[in-house]
């Protein structure tokens, strides 16, 4: 018979792959965690999170902006 695949177990082991690395910390911080400290009571957390957020969408830009840059040289 097959193995039965428990969804749950699945769901956690796949939240546990899913980490970001952020370069001010040594610390891997799981998404949900960034999400719900972006609504939290402590004014520190939550403004930490938005720096990491601002940064996540600062990295981006300026790796969409080197692409554009080399498809136009092409």
């Amino acid at each position: 018979m097959p193995e039965k695949i428990d969804p749950i177990a699945e769901n956690e082991k796949a939240e546990r792959e899913w980490y970001h690395r952020w370069p001010n910390k040594e610390t891997w911080v799981p998404t949900r965690t960034l999400l719900y400290s972006l609504y939290s009571k402590e004014k520190d957390q939550s403004r930490t999170a938005f720096r990491r957020i601002y940064f996540l969408l600062g990295a981006n830009s300026v790796a969409i902006g080197i692409c554009a840059i080399l498809l136009l040289i092409k």
